[in-house]
C-alpha cells in the first residue's frame, strides 16, 4: 500500500492513489474516515421553525447521520409509521399538533418505547410532566438550547 500511496504536501492537501491514478481531498477523506469509525445512525427532527430544523439536520450529518428533517407534525409522524428510525428529535413546542399529540399518537400505537424519542424543548415545563414523559417512554429530554456535545452523546447511546 505505502508504495502506490503517496501524500503531496506542497500547496495541495492531495492524497494520490498512483496505482488507480486518483487523486483524493485529505479533508474529504478525513471526514469519510471519520464517518466510517462513528456508527452512524437515521435520525428524523421533527421541529416547527425551519431555520432551526435545517441547522440540526445539516449539523447531524456533518457528524455523519442519516438525518431527514420534517416541519410539520403530522409529516413526521407519517414518517416513523412508513420507516424505521434510530432516534426522533421532537420540538414540543404548542401548536395545532404539538410534540404531545406526536407522543400520545406513538403511545396509543404501541411504538413510543422502541421510537427513541428526545424532546428538544425551548418551553420550561415542570419536574413532573418531564418524569411522566420519561415514564412513558420517552428516551431523554433536552432544553434548548442544547450544547452540541451534549446531543450528540445522548444519540450515541441509542446506537
Amino acid at each position: 500500500m505505502y508504495n502506490t500511496t503517496e501524500l503531496i504536501y506542497k500547496n495541495s492537501k492531495k492524497i494520490r492513489d498512483l496505482e488507480n491514478g486518483v487523486e483524493y481531498d485529505i479533508d474529504a477523506f478525513s471526514r469519510e474516515i471519520t464517518k466510517i469509525q462513528k456508527k452512524s445512525i437515521k435520525i428524523l427532527v421533527i421541529y416547527n421553525n425551519r431555520n432551526l430544523c435545517e441547522t440540526l439536520e445539516t449539523f447531524l450529518k456533518q457528524e455523519g447521520h442519516d438525518c431527514i428533517c420534517a416541519i410539520d407534525r403530522r409529516n413526521g409522524l407519517s414518517l416513523i409509521e412508513r420507516e424505521k428510525f434510530d432516534a426522533v428529535l421532537l420540538d414540543l413546542t404548542m401548536s395545532e399538533f404539538s410534540g404531545y399529540d406526536v407522543i400520545d399518537a406513538l403511545e396509543k400505537a404501541g411504538k413510543l418505547k422502541e421510537t427513541k424519542v428526545i424532546v428538544l424543548s425551548s418551553i420550561h415545563i415542570p419536574q413532573s410532566e418531564i418524569e411522566d414523559l420519561l415514564k412513558r417512554g420517552v428516551y431523554s429530554y433536552l432544553t434548548q438550547p442544547v450544547r452540541p456535545d451534549v446531543l450528540l452523546r445522548i444519540l450515541k447511546t441509542v446506537q
